[in-house]
């Protein structure tokens, strides 16, 4: 079982004794959703837009409805955008 790096951003604040960080766990979690939303900054002002997305093993792939051929592939390899 490989568990995922737990830092400030992801740590289970409010019952944390529930809270799981391996990948047998949030995988299933992750995989049961057909939308995510992706949240970014540009010039200091937040955007969250709601995408499909699709996981390979590690690579999660999010496609948005304005660019459907734009669509971004995130690994632990980082983000690459076609």
């Amino acid at each position: 079982m490989s568990e995922f790096e737990i830092t400030p951003l992801n740590r289970v604040k409010r019952l944390p004794d529930r809270g799981h960080y391996d990948r047998d766990s949030i995988y299933p979690i992750v995989d049961a959703g057909l939308i995510c939303h992706v949240a970014f900054v540009v010039d200091n002002r937040p955007y969250v837009i709601p995408t499909l997305h699709a996981r390979a093993k590690a690579t999660h792939c999010c496609c948005t409805a304005r660019r459907p051929a734009g669509c971004c592939a995130i690994s632990p390899r980082g983000v690459r955008c076609a």
